[in-house]
Parts: C-alpha cells; structure tokens; sequence
C-alpha cells in the first residue's frame, strides 16, 4: 500500500486506508475481518448512482425498512470512510473493504445496494484500478448491477439546497442536531448558488457519459416522485432489482419516516429570487443538464 500511496497521494480513498494501516494491521482487526469473509456473498447488487440534494438519505431510509433490499449507504464516501473502518471494517485496502461490506450489508435474501455521487465513483474506479489490476473494477461494475439514477427536476432548489446545507452543515432533518442546525443563518449569495448549481451539473453530465459509454439504461428516480409517493418508488426499485416478486405485495407500506424536507420560508425566497435573475440562463442549464460539461456550461453563461 505504501508504494500504491506514492503513486496516488491524490486518490482520497485510498489515503484513508494508507492512513489507518496500522489498525487493520492488528490481530483483532485481521480477525473480524476473517469472520466476515466467512459469510456469503450477495447474490443480487444495485447502485444507487446520485446527485447532491436529491433525496438520497431519505431513499436509504425507506429502502432499508423493506428489509429484503440491503443497507444502501455511501459505503464509500471519502468523508465518512475513516469512521466506517474505524468503528466496523478495519481492512487493509478498497478490496477487501468491497469484500466485506458486501458480506455484511446485504439482507437475507443476498441483497446488497450502495449510494454513490459520479465523483465518488471516479475515486472508487480509480482505487480498485490502482490497488491491485484492471480485474478488481468488477467489484464495481454498473453494467452487471443494477443502476439506478436519482435526480431531482427542480434545478435550482437542488442548488440552493446544497448552498444552505454546506453554508448551515444541516444536511438532513435526520441528523442529531438537525433543530439546532435550522437556525443557522445563511446568506443569499448568487455567485455561491451558480458554484452548487454547475457542481450537480457537471455530476449529472459525468453519470449520463458514463450510461453512454457503458450501454447502461438505470432506473430514472426523481426527487419529486419519491417525495409524493415513497411506497411506489420503492415498489419500483423492487422490481427493478428483483423482478415481479410475490415478496413486494408483503412489503408494509409505511406511512411515516425520520426524514422530512428541511426547506424553510428563506430557502423559497432566496429560489424565486434566483429564477427571476437568471431566467435565461437556468433555461440553457435545463435545456443542457447531462449534455455539457462544466467547463462548457461556464463558458456560455459568462460565469
């Protein structure tokens, strides 16, 4: 691992496993990870391929209380991986990380699913590519999982969204100091806005590149649709992962869950204020989302 980290000091995935080294290296962490090796491995996956702000905390919640649809958590988000390897998954490398989250974090029927961003994905292709040979990206592969797109069709909300989440750092109405985190004041700055706003952008232009190049046709999510009827977007993902099961109908459908919406009187104005600003340039954005890189898009509006 040390030579791989000199090669790829940039790749933050694999910096966290080059840093916590020494706790996978101990024989109580070598030991529960041989116990997790020691159960099966799923037999159907999924990716839940996402965008920033588009509801997917909320989808693993109503995901995971179907109980025959595993945990789909960002397993591999650069910012909660210390934690995760440090509490649970003490591995030596992305490999054997990979390996046991899939042993671990898949139902009883052997299922298992996972949440990723496209930059986070690009750092996980990259890790397995760098860890050991071409061979390890099947551990990742979209074309064989099933995929599924989540994304949200207000633009601009999604933006502001993610503006007040970073500026607040209340990013869902789940988290422990989610009362405390509503009261933080933000300011309405519309060149921190378009910053979010071309940030989706350029994730939602990596995703439908990669669905090209791949051949891959996901399951198409919204935000919306999840947010007016959660029990068909789960019936949908189902289906989409399983088939037409009998075990769907069996599926409870719950009516009440942890995360709600979290946008306020303020975040509504600071939008209607932005759309009657930019009007001509959220059209072009609309008009071009998945179509025109970042690069592209700033070139056009002047930003």
């Amino acid at each position: 691992m040390t030579q791989t980290m000199t090669n790829k000091t940039k790749n933050k995935i694999l910096q966290v496993f080059h840093d916590l080294q020494e706790l996978a290296l101990l024989d109580k962490s070598q030991n529960l990870i041989k116990s997790y090796q020691q159960l099966s491995l799923p037999i159907n996956e999924y990716t839940v391929c996402i965008t920033p702000r588009s509801g997917s905390s909320w989808l693993t919640e109503i995901l995971s209380k179907t109980k025959i649809l595993g945990s789909p958590e960002e397993w591999l988000n650069p910012g909660n991986l210390p934690g995760i390897i440090q509490n649970r998954y003490p591995c030596l490398d992305v490999i054997e990380y990979f390996d046991c989250i899939k042993r671990t974090q898949c139902t009883e029927n052997k299922v298992f699913g996972m949440e990723l961003s496209f930059f986070q994905y690009q750092l996980v292709c990259d890790a397995l590519e760098t860890t050991k040979n071409g061979s390890s990206l099947s551990l990742l592969n979209l074309e064989k999982n099933k995929s599924i797109y989540l994304y949200r069709l207000d633009l601009v909300a999604q933006a502001v969204s993610l503006y007040r989440a970073v500026e607040t750092g209340m990013f869902h109405s789940a988290q422990r100091n989610a009362s405390e985190k509503a009261l933080v004041d933000f300011k309405y700055s519309e060149d921190r806005i378009w910053h979010w706003l071309i940030h989706i952008l350029q994730q939602e232009f990596g995703w439908q590149k990669n669905f090209s190049k791949k051949g891959i046709s996901p399951l198409c999510l919204t935000y919306e649709e999840m947010w007016s009827n959660p029990n068909l977007t789960k019936l949908r993902i189902i289906h989409h992962v399983l088939g037409n099961l009998d075990q769907s109908s069996e599926i409870d459908k719950v009516s009440s869950y942890n995360h709600t919406k979290i946008a306020n009187s303020k975040s509504n104005e600071i939008i209607t204020n932005f759309y009657e600003n930019h009007a001509k340039k959220i059209d072009f954005c609309l008009q071009n989302r998945g179509k025109l890189n970042a690069a592209k898009i700033r070139k056009e509006l002047g930003l």
